[in-house]
């Protein structure tokens, strides 16, 4: 079993059902930063 610890820093949360998508040793996966829907 393994256990992994992380941390993220979220300004805001809305109400309602969010998603938060963390990749870890995918090297296909692209960075991304969308601060127009975060906003």
């Amino acid at each position: 079993m393994f256990r992994t610890g992380l941390w993220v820093t979220v300004l805001s949360i809305p109400a309602g059902s969010s998603t938060i998508h963390v990749y870890y040793g995918n090297t296909a996966a692209t960075y991304r930063n969308d601060e127009d829907m975060t906003a």
